[in-house]
Formats: structure tokens, sequence, C-alpha cells
């Protein structure tokens, strides 16, 4: 399930392809862009894809739906800008050696 929000965070639109984002501080400090629509998404120990939440945290999740366990709530969840953009290389910084 997909929805949006009413949300604090900052909001603005990709430079590269124009698309609807946020922007959500991680744990260190840094600014990150995440899609706009939020997900419900259920965290799972082994597998699924790092999602970010509002307060800067990551887990590894899955949609909610794709799995069931008892006892584990879904989370309000945001996926990273760079997963889905088509020009996310051009914004990556090179690896020092």
């Amino acid at each position: 399930m997909r929805f949006d929000i009413d949300t604090d965070l900052r909001s603005g639109r990709c430079k590269s392809c124009g698309a609807p984002i946020y922007w959500i501080k991680t744990r260190k400090g840094n600014w990150l862009p995440v899609n706009r629509r939020a997900i419900m998404a259920t965290p799972v120990q082994i597998g699924g894809h790092t999602f970010v939440l509002v307060d800067g945290s990551t887990v590894q999740a899955l949609p909610e739906g794709a799995v069931r366990y008892d006892g584990v709530d879904s989370v309000v969840a945001f996926e990273a800008h760079f997963a889905t953009c088509p020009d996310a290389d051009t914004f990556r910084k090179k690896k020092r050696r």
C-alpha cells in the first residue's frame, strides 16, 4: 500500500530527473533524497531492501503484504531516490583509493 503523508520534511525536486523528493537527515548528519511516496514496510532480519524512516534511521524491510510476521509491526518508510533515479550514477561519490 502506498500513500502520501503530511510531514515537516524538506521537499524539493531531483535536479536530474525532476521527480518530487523529500530530504531526510540521516543519523550521520547527511541529507538523503527519498521518493516522496511513503510505503508501509515490514522489517525483516534477512533479505529485504533498505528503507529510510522519518527519523533518519534505516531498516531492512519488505513492502507490507509481501511478508507477514506475528508480533512485527509495519513502519512508514521511504525508498532512497538513488534506487529509482535514472541518473543516480551522476550523483554518486567517487571511491577513494
